[in-house]
């Protein structure tokens, strides 16, 4: 090294000189792409409130992977809204994974603010829709942070979970960091919550603060990186796929009547499902809409309507966005057509289809 060095300096005396201004005009150039094309890092902080950590009020998060949405959260980590506990008005909590949390879309296009936009419009202005959702969570999760959020959230009106797809409602699914719902020996809940490393606490606020999130997008790529240097084959496990599983039919019932129990035994409010198709299947991304899991959408439905739980079915609007206005409830300028995530279309159809459910069975009420 010490020889490559010398040989440098000899051949050109600026050399070194040349390659620190590279260096720090590739860090500057990095540091300014960065804020067009890469997610921002989110600083988080403890709740104890909630048991859970968050991002701080004041937060604001790009993301930029799937869409390109801008999030400014509020307390208890609440998007859109400063702090949901000294809001006036009756709340419509909106219950969901990563497709309710909708980073992929500014605040004002997530379910929460669209619910209370149109139920505004209707003469409804005492009823304030708030998105209730963190990513990979599932209805058993909802089970264990339902009691909670009611108590900072105050005047809950009802709770809406929405599920893209069955999935969520299925029992004996793998979820790391998540709470489990189990059909034997006998249907139970166990709660799991994974927290966060004391360097990611740490860290996160300097990287937030200072813009340099890419810092840490490069750190993950080391950290994962694999160096093979031996010859010959690589040994791959394939991940578990995330299809509902067949079970009998008799003991899905049962663990499904649990379900919704624990459910209505932690609340006095409401409860209503919100149904989406999931993501089309085969190689007709745009137009095919087949449902796959319509068997169990139909049998979970029916429980619920025995068990005194709305349910919600946006198929068919769903379905009539492409095929009335051509445009897809799924997908982004920036991945496939009709793939992935709700995009802003997509969340406003089943949005409409909620407000309507709950103007015409009484959930929310003119003010008097």
């Amino acid at each position: 090294m010490k020889f490559l060095v010398g040989l440098m300096r000899r051949n050109n005396p600026n050399i070194l000189k040349w390659w620190l201004f590279g260096a720090i005009g590739s860090f500057f150039v990095i540091w300014g792409l960065s804020f067009f094309f890469l997610d921002t890092i989110r600083p988080i902080i403890y709740y104890p409130e909630l048991q859970l950590h968050a991002p701080p009020a004041g937060t604001v998060y790009r993301y930029r992977d799937e869409g390109g949405g801008t999030t400014v959260y509020g307390k208890y980590g609440i998007p859109g809204i400063p702090d949901v506990g000294v809001l006036d008005g009756e709340k419509i909590c909106i219950w969901g994974d990563s497709h309710v949390e909708a980073l992929q879309v500014d605040d004002k296009d997530k379910p929460g603010q669209v619910l209370t936009r149109l139920l505004q419009e209707k003469g409804y202005s005492n009823s304030v829709g708030v998105g209730v959702a963190r990513s990979g969570e599932s209805v058993a999760d909802y089970v264990f942070r339902i009691p909670l959020y009611e108590n900072v959230i105050g005047h809950v009106q009802a709770h809406v979970i929405l599920l893209s797809g069955i999935d969520d409602v299925m029992p004996d699914q793998d979820r790391s960091c998540h709470s489990r719902f189990d059909s034997t020996p006998q249907p139970s809940l166990t709660f799991s919550e994974c927290f966060p490393s004391d360097t990611a606490i740490q860290y996160t606020p300097f990287l937030y603060e200072t813009g340099t999130s890419f810092l840490y997008e490069i750190y993950n790529q080391l950290r994962n990186l694999h160096i093979r240097i031996a010859p010959g084959p690589v040994v791959s496990t394939a991940s578990a796929a995330g299809e509902p599983q067949q079970m009998n039919g008799e003991r899905l019932k049962d663990a499904w009547r649990f379900l919704l129990g624990e459910l209505k035994a932690v609340t006095t409010a409401p409860i209503i499902f919100l149904y989406v198709p999931p993501s089309p299947p085969g190689e007709n991304l745009i137009t095919k809409f087949d449902d796959p899991d319509r068997p169990y959408v139909d049998a979970f439905s029916s429980l619920c309507n025995e068990s005194g739980v709305g349910f919600v079915d946006s198929s068919q609007q769903y379905k009539e966005l492409y095929d009335d206005l051509g445009l897809l409830p799924r997908g982004f300028d920036n991945t496939r057509p009709g793939l992935g995530h709700l995009n802003k279309q997509g969340l406003k159809v089943v949005t409409e289809v909620l407000a309507q459910y709950l103007m015409e069975n009484g959930y929310v009420v003119l003010p008097n």
